[in-house]
C-alpha cells in the first residue's frame, strides 16, 4: 500500500496529479492539517472518483478536526459539523488577552538646601552648573542616543482557491459572480514534413514473343487484339495477350489422297504480367482463348524474352496516414506558440481550451508511386480562449481585502496566484466558457503599530521597556539595540520618539 502526502497548499488539481502518478493500486492519502482540500467535501469526492477511474482505491488520513469530519461525511458515518465561515486555512493565531502596561514617568523631587547667599553668588554657584548639566543631559538623553527595536512576529499561511469562469459572452468583469470576459482567438499555420517510405512495389518488363495459331476447323476465325492465350501443361497459369487483331483461315478440306492442312497465322504476344518466368523456351503449346485445343492451338517457334522484375520502395497508404499524423503532432506545438504570439500581451491563452483541426493536405506522391521519400504540406487551424491577467489580479485583490482576518495584514507583497484549468478531462470541441481554478498563496502577519510602540517606549528604563515589549500581542520575541553602545550605562530608552526605530520581522 503506497502513501502519498497532500500538503497544505495542494488543491484538488495537485492531489489528482499525485493519485495518477502513484504506482500502487491501493493508496493512503495523508492530508496535512488546514489543507486547502478541506474547504469542502466535493474536493475529497473528486480525488476519490479520479482514483477509481484509474483503477485505484484510496483511504484518507488526517489529524485535522474539520478534515476528519469531511472524510466521515463522504463515508456517510458522521453528521456535518460547523466550519469556520472564513473558508481559509490558517494556523490558529496566538491572541493575548493582556493589555500592555502603561508607562508612568517617575518624577524625582530635587533636594534643595536653604542657603542664605547673595543672589549673584547663588546664580554663579547654582545656576551656571545646573544649566550646563541640563544641556549635557539633554544632549546625552535626547539628541545623541538612538535605539532599534526588532519585533519578531509569527507569520501565518493563507491559502485560498476559487473557481473563475472565463466567458466569451461576457463583456465586463463581474466580481460578484467571478466571471471574466474572454476572447475567442484562432490562427492558421502551414507546415511541411518528410519521411522515408516503407511500401514496396514490383517493377520490370513484360516478356514478348511470337506464336503461330493453327485453325483445325472448316471456318475462318478472327481473334481480336487483347485476346489471351495460356500455356498448356503448366503448374502456373502463364497468360499472354495478342498484340493485334488476327484472322486465322480455315483448314483445307481433306481429300482421298491428302489429309487436311491446318489454317495458320502468326501474331506477336505480350505477357500479362512482368517477370522473368514468362521468358519461355520455344516449342511450347498454348490454348487460345476459350477454344478447345482440338480446334485451335498456338505454338512458339522461338523463345520469349525481355521479361524481368525487381522490388523497389514505394508509397503505401500507411505511409501517408503516418506522415499526416506526424505532421499534425509537430504542427500543434508551432500553432500554439503562434496563437499565443497573436494575442495582446495583456492576454493569456487557456492551454486546455486550445483545439487543433487539420486543414488542406498535399502529398508529393500518390499511393503506389515508386519513391524513397514522401513529403506533405499541411494546414492546421488552432483556436482557443484567452483572458486578461489584470482581471485575475483584481479578483485576487478583492478576495484578500475581504478575507484577511481582523488585526492581520499581508506580509509585504509576498503573495502568489496560480491559474489551472479546472476540468480534468480535455475538451474535444470549441469552448465558449472555460472554468479556471485560481489558487492564492500568501502570508499574513499581525498588525503592529510601530509608531505607537515607539511612543510608549520613549524614556522607559530598559527593564520596563522589556516588560512592555513582552506583552505586545502576537510577538514571538524581540531585541533592543542601543547606539552607541557606551550609553547603555544610562539604562534607559531615548527620550525622543524620532530616535526609536521599530522593525517588524516575519518568522
Amino acid at each position: 500500500m503506497e502513501r502519498i502526502e497532500i500538503q497544505i497548499t495542494d488543491d484538488v488539481f495537485d492531489a489528482v496529479k499525485k493519485v495518477r502518478g502513484a504506482s500502487d493500486t491501493q493508496l493512503i492519502a495523508e492530508i496535512c492539517e488546514n489543507a486547502i482540500v478541506f474547504e469542502n467535501a466535493l474536493n475529497l469526492k473528486l480525488i476519490k472518483k479520479e482514483a477509481e477511474k484509474s483503477g485505484k482505491s484510496i483511504v484518507f488520513e488526517t489529524e485535522d478536526a474539520v478534515g476528519k469530519n469531511l472524510i466521515a461525511q463522504i463515508d456517510g458515518t458522521k453528521e456535518k459539523l460547523p466550519v469556520d465561515a472564513s473558508g481559509f486555512i490558517t494556523s490558529k493565531f496566538k491572541v493575548s488577552s493582556e493589555v500592555p502596561l502603561e508607562v508612568k514617568k517617575e518624577m524625582s523631587k530635587p533636594y534643595r538646601k536653604s542657603i542664605k547667599l547673595p543672589a549673584f553668588l547663588f546664580a554663579v554657584f547654582i545656576g551656571v552648573p545646573f544649566t550646563i548639566g541640563a544641556i549635557f543631559l539633554f544632549i546625552l538623553f535626547f539628541v545623541y542616543p538612538s535605539a532599534t527595536v526588532k519585533l519578531v512576529v509569527s507569520s501565518q499561511p493563507l491559502v485560498k482557491s476559487v473557481t473563475v469562469k472565463v466567458s466569451t459572452d461576457a463583456t465586463a468583469l463581474d466580481i460578484n459572480t467571478k466571471v471574466i470576459p474572454g476572447k475567442a482567438v484562432d490562427t492558421l499555420i502551414s507546415s511541411t514534413k518528410e519521411k522515408e517510405t516503407t511500401g514496396e512495389k514490383i517493377i520490370g518488363e513484360k516478356a514478348k514473343g511470337e506464336v503461330t495459331i493453327s485453325n483445325k476447323t472448316d471456318q475462318e476465325e478472327k481473334f481480336k487484339k487483347g485476346s489471351t492465350i495460356s500455356l498448356v501443361s503448366s503448374k502456373e497459369s502463364l497468360r499472354f495477350t495478342l498484340d493485334s487483331d488476327i484472322n486465322v483461315p480455315a483448314q483445307t478440306p481433306e481429300t482421298l489422297t491428302e489429309p487436311p492442312i491446318y489454317g495458320k497465322a502468326n501474331v506477336k504476344v505480350t505477357a500479362e504480367e512482368i517477370g522473368s518466368k514468362y521468358n519461355l523456351d520455344d516449342d511450347k503449346n498454348f490454348k487460345v482463348g476459350g477454344k478447345d485445343t482440338d480446334d485451335f492451338i498456338a505454338e512458339n517457334d522461338s523463345k520469349f524474352s525481355n521479361g524481368s522484375s525487381k522490388s523497389v520502395k514505394a508509397v503505401s497508404q500507411e505511409d501517408k496516414t503516418a506522415l499526416s499524423e506526424e505532421a499534425f503532432t509537430s504542427a500543434k506545438e508551432l500553432a500554439l506558440v503562434q496563437l499565443k504570439a497573436s494575442v495582446d500581451p495583456t492576454q493569456k491563452v487557456v492551454d486546455a481550451s486550445v483545439l487543433y483541426k487539420k486543414g488542406v493536405e498535399t502529398f508529393s506522391k500518390n499511393v503506389g508511386d515508386e519513391s524513397d521519400r514522401l513529403s506533405i504540406t499541411q494546414e492546421v487551424k488552432v483556436s482557443g480562449v484567452s483572458y486578461s491577467q489584470a482581471h485575475v489580479n483584481i479578483l485576487v485583490e478583492n478576495l484578500l481585502s475581504e478575507l484577511i482576518p481582523l488585526d492581520f495584514e499581508l506580509y509585504g507583497k509576498d503573495q502568489s496566484a496560480s491559474v489551472e484549468f479546472l476540468n480534468l478531462e480535455e475538451s474535444s470541441k470549441e469552448l465558449k466558457d472555460v472554468n479556471l481554478q485560481v489558487k492564492i498563496g500568501t502570508y499574513i502577519v499581525p498588525k503592529i503599530d510601530e509608531a505607537e510602540i515607539a511612543k510608549n517606549l520613549k524614556g522607559l528604563s530598559i527593564a520596563k521597556a522589556q516588560d512592555y515589549l513582552t506583552n505586545v500581542k502576537n510577538t514571538e520575541n524581540f531585541t533592543i539595540e542601543l547606539t552607541p553602545e557606551i550609553i547603555r550605562f544610562i539604562n534607559r530608552m531615548p527620550g525622543n520618539t524620532d530616535k526609536i526605530e521599530v522593525k517588524v520581522e516575519r518568522k
